[in-house]
């Protein structure tokens, strides 16, 4: 038996600090006599390149409505400024207002037929308005103009990969590792990409190099402990589940795998009972844990008190 632990596609939450993506600078909060006025000297309150800034910095720093005014006046002096466009769109879906974000995203676009940003933001609003296939075809026209956008690739190689579509996927995790060699997530995605696509070794590989740098992240442990466990390594894959433990003992399926592993592949009755019964305490409303205790029980009273 094997229970591998997935995470939902695009789980969205944050969608204007976690995916979209614009011009915002860093920087301190900008002094406002009101929450939605800022005080400008006369000689730039018909400069457009002011309002951006001071609409980008409100953005920044999640002052929407400070940020919306000031990005309005931005493209009202200057129908062209594409950036301004652009940034006001991502306040407006900060806002949950999608018709007016996918407006000023578009207007970007007709402006400039070869901005990235654009189309990738348009791609990631119409995702989270369950959009699928309109917002795929944005973040594929992203690539098409800028085949090393980081976010793209990486946000195509999730859906891809949710769709079965795993050689697509692979192509896009492993540019990605060429474009972020030190990121250990890119090398995790890429691992398990491998893992459903059956090369085995390959994902070992992956894994192997998302814990060289992470080495303090529980989840390449666990998954390496599954594809181990797949290629009949028993012995090192309950070594890496036990390693993933020690880093977050509150791995459900952790638990559940080494109680499996000792019921049905060593036998030993008494340590998956031992699993089992720390899988109940994580979720004491599992069904499988639940049974998967009750059966260990009877194997060691058959027994007689197990090994």
């Amino acid at each position: 038996m094997m229970r591998v632990k997935q995470k939902r596609l695009l789980a969205v939450i944050f969608i204007f600090s976690i995916f979209l993506t614009g011009c915002f600078p860093g920087g301190k909060k900008t002094r406002t006599q009101s929450p939605n006025r800022v005080e400008m000297k006369p000689e730039f309150r018909r400069d457009a390149e002011s309002h951006y800034k001071l609409g980008s910095v409100a953005g920044y720093n999640g002052r929407y409505e400070l940020a919306e005014n000031h990005l309005k006046r931005a493209v009202e002096l200057d129908p062209s400024y594409v950036d301004a466009y652009n940034n006001l769109g991502l306040v407006y879906a900060a806002q949950n207002k999608f018709r007016e974000a996918e407006v000023c995203f578009k207007r970007a676009i007709n402006l400039n037929s070869l901005f990235d940003e654009g189309y990738y933001n348009l791609g990631i609003l119409y995702m989270n308005q369950n959009r699928q296939e309109e917002g795929l075809e944005n973040l594929l026209k992203t690539l098409e103009i800028n085949p090393d956008h980081a976010r793209a690739l990486f946000d195509v190689g999730r859906i891809t990969e949710a769709q079965g579509k795993l050689g697509d996927a692979i192509q896009n995790y492993l540019r990605l590792t060429e474009l972020q060699p030190d990121n250990p997530v890119i090398f995790y995605r890429l691992g398990w990409a491998y893992f459903q696509r059956g090369l085995i070794e390959a994902s070992f590989e992956a894994f192997t190099k998302s814990i060289e740098l992470d080495p303090d992240n529980y989840e390449p442990y666990y998954k390496m402990g599954v594809v181990l466990q797949n290629a009949g390594r028993i012995d090192d894959s309950i070594k890496m589940y036990k390693k993933s433990l020690e880093l977050f003992d509150k791995n459900f399926d952790a638990y559940m795998n080494l109680g499996d592993i000792y019921f049905y592949e060593r036998m030993n009755f008494r340590e998956a009972m031992f699993n089992y019964r720390k899988a109940l305490e994580i979720n004491p409303n599992s069904k499988a844990a639940s049974q998967m205790f009750e059966e260990t029980l009877n194997k060691m009273q058959t027994n007689d008190g197990g090994r």
